[in-house]
């Protein structure tokens, strides 16, 4: 046969083959993590590109209408480019601090990060938030890309290093985290280079100076255990209409193939209970493509059904004794608000998604999917508590909602209390406020009414970054004065701080607000009249009722107004030339109204329309209930 030494190497090939394929395979995990609107999905694109995929709508990984709408990014997407036999798994994460438990779920099941910092803003304080979290795994690494370099006024290299710097010093890098390449990039052109000279050339290398910078830097995942049953960690949860139910993570250990039955245990190591594997998917551009058996260390998505339902954070096992996979602990929801059934008088026109099981049974599947959301039924079984981030997360889930059909009411915002050793606290923030150096004054007083402590104000020339510290809850309409008074320029960054005993609420500063009193159509002839009371949320020829609210008053009383009525037909033509009226109003989206409306009021959301309210209707009880509360 094989003699001794042919044995042997017999042997060593059997072996070699056996484990060739837990080893022979080169996985890079990398998310790609920068501010708004620094280029992270114009990036992927081009990845996607390079990897020969057809990128035939920009920012691809933007799947969801609302993503394209506000060029935003809002939940995580995974895809996969192979180059070089290596599988690069590319995650795109949000940018905004709304969606943090979207980064840093993402962060749980990636070995590296992308950093992409404008060439000309700099770093910003967002991506500080957002690195501090990726390199608090020590065994995580950087690498730094300097996107947008075809952009006149560039900052210098040494700028940028010095900023950098103090960036990584700021996130806490350990002296191996320190040591992150950088890459010079204009992803909207096309173009990636390791030089910097470069870039006055207007021109680099194909993306693939961007992998090479991957495979050298980013850890590879495959120091998991191949040999040990198969572990897996739920880091994204998806519904799909035409396939169920759809889980996202890594491989802790081992492998899998269709038809197993795993176990579902959750952090603290209870079994939920038992699922069975349907298909199993890797990430194809922007779409998924179906494999018989994943290797370790690959990020991959199961098609669950028969059984229990995995929750983010729980880990999936094939033997019930493994220990689940640890996860990171995720920032607290501070902010709430009561969703209920549509009880104006324009209810059920335009929508069939209205009923409280229905509402409750989608908010549900929210929270089981969204980690940064909670989803609470009331002890009157008349409302749901949503506890989530901020009013942009809040309001994105509810304007995908009523993009869906359903319509509801929406209570004014409130913060999430916890009673801590018999104390009732409130959740506190650290606010960061960058606006610019003559608007500084102004926002430093609206801040300090509200009761925040500033504890900290630099300046880089033109913009000043102001650091408060406050009640989340007195935070609240903050959004809309900086905005206005910036003209939209103003950032502001919220981030939890910590659990304090409630303080006493300040008033909030609100002018009153202009309310329908009859039911109809408003009228140009009217409403050319109310828009000299205050600023108008209505135009012509919308559907009004009474109680809802059509403007915001010159004054701080509530005005009730008759909005319906229309012009006199008095018979006489007139010789004079009639000008058409022009009615100046201003349009609220669900962020806004959140922001705008106080506790006696509501809002009111439809397929169709989305309207301010009082709770109580009716003129006449609303002034026997503040006669009432007079005495």
């Amino acid at each position: 046969m094989y003699g001794l030494s042919g044995l042997t190497w017999a042997i060593g090939r059997r072996y070699f083959l056996t484990h060739l394929r837990n080893f022979s395979v080169n996985i890079r995990n990398v998310a790609i993590v920068a501010h708004v609107d620094h280029g992270k999905t114009t990036l992927v694109d081009q990845l996607l590109k390079f990897g020969g995929e057809k990128v035939n709508v920009q920012r691809t990984m933007d799947s969801l209408d609302l993503e394209r709408e506000r060029g935003i990014t809002i939940t995580s997407k995974v895809t996969r480019i192979n180059h070089k036999d290596t599988i690069f798994n590319i995650v795109d994460t949000p940018g905004h601090s709304d969606f943090g438990g979207e980064v840093e779920r993402i962060l749980s099941m990636v070995d590296g990060v992308c950093l992409i910092v404008d060439i000309v803003e700099g770093p910003r304080t967002q991506t500080k938030f957002v690195l501090k979290k990726a390199l608090s795994n020590r065994n995580s690494r950087a690498i730094v890309l300097i996107n947008k370099c075809d952009r006149p006024n560039a900052k210098s290299l040494q700028d940028i290093t010095n900023e950098l710097f103090d960036l990584f010093v700021d996130a806490n890098a350990t002296d191996e985290q320190m040591e992150y390449p950088l890459i010079f990039s204009s992803a909207k052109n096309g173009w990636c280079t390791r030089n910097w000279n470069d870039i006055k050339l207007q021109q680099g290398g194909g993306f693939e100076n961007l992998l090479n910078a991957f495979l050298e830097t980013i850890p590879s995942p495959l120091s998991v255990k191949h040999n040990e049953p198969f572990k897996m960690l739920v880091t994204l949860l998806e519904h799909s209409e035409s396939a169920g139910v759809l889980v996202t993570g890594k491989i802790y250990a081992g492998t899998i193939e269709k038809g197993n039955t795993l176990y579902v245990k959750d952090l603290n190591g209870k079994i939920k209970g038992d699922c069975v594997v349907k298909d199993i998917f890797v990430a194809k551009g922007a779409s998924k493509i179906t494999i018989n058996k994943p290797n370790p260390g690959d990020i991959i998505t199961l098609h669950i059904q028969k059984g229990q339902l995995p929750s983010v954070t729980d880990t999936l096992m094939l033997d019930q004794k493994s220990e689940p996979v640890e996860s990171p602990k995720l920032d607290p929801p501070v902010m709430s608000v009561n969703i209920s059934v549509n009880t104006s008088p324009l209810a059920g026109k335009k929508s069939k998604k209205m009923t409280f099981a229905a509402i409750g049974d989608r908010l549900k599947r929210e929270a089981s999917i969204n980690a940064a959301i909670q989803v609470f039924e009331s002890e009157k079984k008349d409302s749901f508590k949503v506890c989530g981030r901020g009013e942009l997360q809040i309001g994105i889930l509810i304007e995908n909602m009523r993009r869906e059909g359903f319509e509801m009411t929406i209570s004014s915002p409130d913060v999430v209390y916890q009673t801590i050793e018999g104390v009732k606290c409130e959740p506190w923030g650290k606010y960061i406020i960058i606006i610019p150096n003559e608007l500084s004054a102004a926002a430093i007083d609206k801040m300090s009414s509200r009761k925040g402590e500033l504890v900290e104000m630099t300046s880089d020339g033109s913009n000043s970054t102001l650091i408060f510290h406050m009640p989340s809850a007195n935070f609240v309409g903050i959004r809309s004065f900086l905005r206005d008074i910036s003209k939209g320029s103003a950032i502001f960054l919220p981030e939890f701080l910590d659990y304090r005993p409630v303080m006493e609420r300040f008033r909030r500063e609100r002018n009153g607000v202009l309310v329908a009193s009859a039911q109809g159509i408003a009228t140009a002839f009217s409403l050319e009249v109310a828009q000299t009371k205050g600023t108008l949320f209505i135009n012509e020829g919308e559907p009004v009722y009474e109680g809802m609210i059509i403007g915001e008053s010159q004054s701080l009383k509530d005005m009730d107004l008759n909005v319906i009525k229309a012009k006199p037909i008095t018979g006489m033509r007139s010789k004079i030339h009639e000008e058409t009226v022009k009615i100046v109003w201003k349009q609220q989206n669900l962020e806004s109204c959140l922001e705008f409306i106080a506790e006696d009021e509501e809002i009111e959301v439809t397929p169709t329309r989305i309207a301010m309210r009082k709770k109580v209707l009716s003129a006449h009880e609303r002034r026997q209930i503040a006669r009432k509360n007079r005495q």
